[in-house]
């Protein structure tokens, strides 16, 4: 008996030990599963930190681009009714065929161009004429 005996306590073992191997395995197993599952979740808590991170700056920069068009609209419109005043005003200038006008009309009482006729001077074409 003592032969079955040792044979059954060396069965015994062998299971003994490979369930101690499968245990030991899966132990194992759970802490890579636990490690990775970690990983995963400290890979997520930073993707939503760098979107909430990016969303505030994208609000800032949204804020900003607002700002800076309100900011050329009221230039554009400052602009706009510069010109209108200047198209206002420019009703008021004279054309250039005015200036030419005016221009003639003083050049013949410029006395350096033009060439004034004495009393006298009249009186001798009046006699020259008459005979």
């Amino acid at each position: 008996m003592p032969v079955f005996g040792k044979e059954q306590e060396d069965k015994s073992h062998r299971v003994l030990s490979e369930l101690i191997n499968r245990v030991n395995d899966n132990t194992k197993r759970l802490r890579d599963l636990e490690r990775a599952y970690e990983s995963a979740t400290n890979r997520a808590i930073a993707i939503e930190q760098d979107m909430m991170s990016n969303k505030k700056n994208i609000e800032k920069d949204l804020a900003d681009l607002k700002n800076k068009l309100d900011s050329q609209e009221t230039k554009l419109m400052q602009i706009e009714e510069t010109v209108k005043e200047v198209m206002k005003q420019m009703k008021f200038l004279a054309t250039k065929t005015k200036v030419e006008e005016l221009e003639s009309m003083l050049n013949i009482f410029n006395p350096l161009e033009s060439q004034f006729t004495t009393k006298d001077d009249v009186k001798k074409i009046i006699r020259e004429e008459k005979g």
